[in-house]
């Protein structure tokens, strides 16, 4: 099994790690000193990528809630026309 665990725990380790990742980039560490892969890369690319990232997310949960709500609305509507009674 892999180190960081299954399912939604790698995407928290993933997103902890942009997090510290981040933080290095901007100066600061929790053990002090700096990554020297994080020197390289650059303050903006970090954002950059942060950015795309959270765009996408978000981009990917706002299509699911759209979906749900769709599906949901049509299996409302077609249980409540069904238990209206009928005109004789």
């Amino acid at each position: 099994m892999d180190a960081r665990g299954g399912g939604g725990l790698g995407l928290i380790d993933s997103v902890r790690e942009r997090c510290e990742l981040a933080a290095c980039a901007f100066g600061g560490s929790a053990e002090g000193d700096r990554d020297p892969q994080l020197a390289r890369a650059g303050q903006a690319r970090i954002v950059r990528q942060l950015l795309t990232e959270s765009v996408l997310l978000a981009s990917g949960g706002a299509a699911a809630g759209l979906a749900l709500a769709w599906t949901a609305t049509r299996m409302l509507s077609r249980t409540v026309i069904e238990m209206l009674p009928r005109a004789a």
